[in-house]
């Protein structure tokens, strides 16, 4: 073992405690979506919850552009400056307000392709959120990179509890 490596058994019990936590988070995570989801599904009308699951589905398939990984490029860099933040924050920014232009774009053709012309307008609305989603700062990902998983899950319980009481 050279001067740098840390001794194996705080750090497997610092990994152990980590993965523990992140699992539990994915839980906590989906129980809150799935109390909104009960709560949303109770205030709308059948037709109004099927608009909004129609521009969820919608929604999520331009997520998946925006999807980008640079948090996670953050968490790999052997010496992270703050440039290197600055940058991933205003590329998230760029492309959060590209896939904004792309919803607000396809909101039309989404609405006459699937035959509900209120989709439109939800599309329009919600298509402010991957430019919110982008100004959360790509800086929190270094909490996984620093073993700060309490930090973490604090950040993300938070979070969804925001989205939640927002919708």
């Amino acid at each position: 073992m050279t001067e740098n490596t840390p001794p194996a058994g705080p750090m497997a019990g610092i990994v152990v405690r980590g993965a523990i936590l992140m699992v539990a988070l994915r839980f906590v995570v989906r129980a809150i979506g799935l109390v909104s989801v009960v709560i949303t599904a109770r205030l709308l009308t059948p037709a109004d919850f099927g608009v909004i699951g129609t521009a969820g589905i919608v929604i999520g398939f331009f997520a998946l552009l925006q999807a980008i990984g640079l948090g996670d490029a953050l968490v790999r860099l052997r010496r992270l400056e703050p440039a290197h933040v600055h940058t991933a924050w205003t590329m998230n920014l760029a492309v959060g307000a590209l896939v904004a232009v792309a919803i607000w774009l396809c909101a039309p053709l989404a609405a006459a392709f699937l035959e509900e012309p209120a989709l439109a307008a939800v599309l329009r609305w919600l298509a402010l959120m991957p430019v919110v989603n982008a100004l959360v700062s790509p800086g929190t990902a270094t909490l996984l990179r620093d073993f700060a998983f309490r930090k973490e899950f604090g950040l993300r319980v938070f979070q969804k509890v925001v989205t939640v009481a927002c919708v």
